[in-house]
């Protein structure tokens, strides 16, 4: 049988079969999504039909009943629904389902799918995201505010565009990603993880979009800080609030351990509350998580020093591989922490607390413990077993009677624990925290990198979130060493109007580009009628006219032109053109737009 045309003109990325080697579909996996297409041949206007199945990590290509190519999913692969009709109407267009191709593209080649029925669209577009990146993501959601923000990475508060639902965004500078030694493979393995998981005690992960210069993770949006802060603030936990935590932190892992994955850095800082109205907790940060099958770790040696299980921090031979038990010693030793408000481990520097670690040298038989009610005891000695074959699992945990006779009994469960000094209790938190961001260079351990420096803005309740757009500021990720200060970085819209900064960002994201024009738009209609008078001004005379730069920039910009806004960085808070401020004149402004 002779190659099709539609088989002769695949991308690149598509497995091909051949009469000798005929390609089959699986037989021991299930077909997520199956349907009929049109793929256009090449850069031609011919196209052929074909059929189109998901299965896994695989797409298969088929044709008169043929599986003729296939392709593997991969980090590097997009894919994108092509909307129909113009940039004015894009949310509109995207709310009616007008999609009018499927693309998928790897290393700048893409091909793509047509059909008629626009609703497959969506459903694969639902299936797919949950395989690989896609992209256009300033087309679906509408960035509110910045929440967080480090040297590479920044989090912010973003509206779904279609129903208003908001979400968290981590966004990834590309640059760290490719240049950082195992970057990709982190990133990669810890979407792959994510997306195995669906379970209401574990962060959830929605989609992930490709920008020009930035991955985009969209996440379930937490409102109520971490566990840490809680404990430091509340130190009088009830056994009622104490059980609550437990249960889901052992539920979560109970989700993970059954993918046969590891957290691997389960501590009170990865515990994040949904609100602080509510004990409502999911497990976040995969950055060490791995499969605890893998033929090879990303890394062996890892977590932070006091959460570590005996059997992590001593590895020895580089081929000896844990299971998923070491997660149970890090809950042991928050359910301690939670219990006696002191540290599993006392040391005072990372280096003594590091020792301590590996020694095991904690006392389950002191005074403190002692003082527990005995089922507390008996659950805190099963999580913290030095051996994990003896350590109990996270099902058995949940089944253990310190959750009935203790946290739900009438006489008890309104009971605290804490009996010591609450300004000591926080001098030995903040102690911790301090200690816990150090990250020493030479730590046998590998500890994960807080993406996100500094304190973070607390997040507003949704009903004070503006509906109104917002801007995105455009500047290179590359140079660390010019970044501005928070203050400064932002574009100044008013006292109405969010304000929004993607440290991750560079000047040649397009699509943030499109946002910045749109913002420009919306600021003030008015503006438009100053730019034939600016431009008269080179033959005008100039004595007694000043004006400031940011007001200059206002009303050149002409936002409905996309070759305007190319190359734009801009750095001044924009001031109002009708208050312009005493500086500079007219003579340097009319030799820029001569420039210009």
């Amino acid at each position: 049988m002779e190659n099709s045309l539609l088989q002769d003109s695949l991308e690149f990325y598509w497995i091909s079969g051949n009469e000798e080697n005929k390609l089959h579909l699986p037989d021991n996996e299930v077909c997520l999504l199956s349907s009929k297409f049109k793929k256009r041949i090449g850069d031609s206007q011919q196209y052929e039909e074909c059929e189109l199945k998901l299965y896994g990590k695989r797409l298969y290509l088929i044709q008169r009943n043929q599986v003729i190519a296939f392709l593997k999913f991969c980090f590097e692969m997009t894919f994108e629904l092509v909307i129909d009709g113009d940039k004015d109407h894009e949310l509109e267009n995207i709310k009616q389902h007008n999609f009018k191709s499927l693309k998928i593209e790897k290393d700048m080649c893409d091909c793509e799918f047509i059909n008629e029925d626009k609703k497959v669209y969506v459903e694969w577009q639902s299936k797919l995201s949950e395989k690989i990146t896609q992209k256009n993501f300033y087309a679906y959601y509408d960035v509110k505010r910045v929440i967080g923000s480090g040297a590479y990475a920044s989090v912010v508060i973003a509206e779904k565009k279609i129903d208003g639902s908001l979400f968290a965004v981590k966004s990834l500078s590309k640059a760290h990603i490719y240049q950082t030694t195992d970057g990709k493979a982190e990133i990669e393995n810890e979407l792959a993880l994510m997306r195995l998981v669906r379970h209401k005690n574990v962060m959830r992960l929605f989609e992930v979009f490709d920008a020009d210069s930035s991955i985009k993770i969209v996440l379930e949006l937490v409102e109520g800080g971490q566990l840490f802060d809680l404990m430091k603030k509340n130190p009088n936990l009830t056994w009622f609030e104490i059980g609550l935590i437990m249960k889901q932190i052992l539920s979560g892992l109970e989700a993970l351990h059954s993918q046969n994955i590891m957290h691997r850095d389960l501590k009170p800082e990865n515990i994040l509350m949904r609100s602080k109205e509510s004990l409502d907790l999911v497990i976040g940060d995969f950055g060490l998580a791995q499969k605890a099958d893998a033929k090879k770790y990303l890394y062996l040696k890892c977590g932070t020093p006091g959460y570590v299980a005996p059997e992590v921090i001593n590895l020895k031979e580089e081929q000896t591989q844990y299971d998923t038990q070491c997660d149970i010693f890090s809950a042991g030793a928050i359910f301690y922490k939670l219990c006696v408000h002191k540290p599993l481990f006392q040391g005072v520097t990372h280096a003594e607390v590091l020792q301590e670690n590996k020694s095991v040298n904690f006392n389950l038989n002191c005074q403190d413990v002692k003082d527990l009610p005995p089922l507390a005891q008996d659950l805190l000695k099963q999580l913290l077993k030095c051996d994990p074959k003896q350590r109990i699992t996270a099902t058995e945990a949940l089944k253990h009677k310190f959750f009935k006779d203790v946290t739900e009994k009438e006489g008890e469960r309104h009971k605290s624990p804490f009996k010591g000094d609450v300004e000591k209790m926080r001098h030995l938190i903040k102690q911790e925290k301090k200690r816990n961001e150090e990250m020493p260079e030479n730590s046998p351990l590998k500890m994960k990198q807080p993406l996100i420096t500094g304190k973070t803005k607390p997040i507003q309740p949704h009903s004070s979130v503006t509906k109104r757009g917002s801007f995105i500021q455009v500047q290179s990720s590359s140079n660390n060493s010019s970044r501005r200060s928070s203050k400064n970085s932002n574009l100044g819209l008013g006292s109405n109007q969010k304000k929004a900064s993607l440290d991750s960002i560079e000047e040649g994201d397009e699509d943030q580009k499109k946002e910045l024009g749109s913002g420009i738009k919306q600021i003030d209609n008015k503006r438009r009628n100053l730019i034939p008078t600016l431009n008269s001004l080179k033959q005008q005379p100039t004595d007694g006219i000043k004006l400031n730069r940011a007001a200059f920039r206002r009303a050149t910009v002409e936002p409905q032109s996309d070759t305007t806004i190319k190359g734009l960085e801009v750095k001044d808070p924009i001031t109002p053109v009708q208050q312009p401020r005493q500086r500079g004149s007219v003579k340097s402004i009319t030799n820029f737009i001569g420039k210009k």
